[in-house]
């Protein structure tokens, strides 16, 4: 799942569904660490989320021919399946940008093992 800075999620401009890509095509682009695991679905396989620097957001709707939609509007739009995937995507790449201490020791918060 492609999520952008300002926590709107990509969808496809076809099929009004998540825009999924295989993890494969976009570690061209990505460094893995980048990537966050979400869970495993028996019909779509690993789920990823990434974050989108903003610079890079207008390239990647127009190339991937998608569409930037935040989560009230996305939720009308998608299967319960899909919102819920979003929503967490959104939700854990909020909590790693914003988190930089561990709230019960203090220290410093590394991000490892896909998130």
């Amino acid at each position: 799942l492609l999520v952008t800075a300002s926590g709107r999620v990509l969808v496809t401009r076809s099929e009004t569904r998540l825009l999924v890509m295989p993890v494969a095509l976009l570690c061209d682009h990505f460094a893995y660490e980048h990537f966050s695991f979400l869970g495993t679905d028996p019909s779509a396989g690993a789920w990823f989320a990434l974050a989108l620097a903003p610079e890079a957001e207008a390239q990647w709707l127009a190339q991937l021919d998608a569409e930037a939609v935040d989560l009230r509007s996305a939720a009308g739009m998608l299967t319960a399946a899909e919102a819920g995937a979003a929503a967490y995507a959104r939700a854990l790449l909020h909590w790693q940008q914003h988190t930089r201490f561990c709230a019960r020791c203090g220290s410093h918060v590394l991000l490892t093992a896909s998130g």
